[in-house]
């Protein structure tokens, strides 16, 4: 990526210091954040190893790791966008925004718990996946009824 670099670490760190705190309970052998803002790169840090065995290189920008499922993250982040371009807060429980599943199937799962793809991997008696979930979200078209995040 050729872009121009113009750093601003502390604009940026709770959100290193949050993403190094997911590594860490997740048990990942690294992480790393890059945020991109008007065509410039205003983030960049990387932490870890490619692996948790002895003798592992650490991880930079020149790390390559094979990427699993990248597909959910571009569906958590539509599923995000969805509910920030309609002004709902992600502290919002999903049963509140679609209709095919519940409050008993979601329980308390947030917009933000599914954006993160945190908590269940399955929901209801179909089983539907988080990912099909988000999908229910992206879909919903009555967004008219829902309280606006506050400014």
């Amino acid at each position: 990526m050729n872009l121009p670099v113009c750093y601003e670490n502390e604009k940026f760190e709770p959100i290193y210091n949050y993403i190094h705190q997911a590594q860490q309970e997740f048990g990942a052998s690294a992480s790393s954040v890059m945020v991109i803002q008007n065509d410039r790169i205003v983030f960049e840090r990387y932490h870890g190893f490619h692996h948790h065995k002895k003798g592992a290189l650490s991880a930079s920008d020149q790390s390559q790791f094979n990427i699993y499922s990248t597909r959910k993250t571009y569906v958590c982040l539509a599923m995000a966008m969805a509910a920030l371009e309609n002004h709902i807060d992600l502290s919002t429980p999903v049963y509140k925004i679609i209709n095919e599943l519940g409050k008993i199937e979601l329980g308390e799962i947030t917009l933000c718990d599914l954006a993160t793809a945190t908590g269940p991997k399955y929901f209801g008696k179909e089983q539907f996946e988080r990912e099909g979930v988000q999908g229910f979200v992206v879909k919903g078209t009555d967004w008219q009824s829902y309280i606006p995040i506050s400014t």
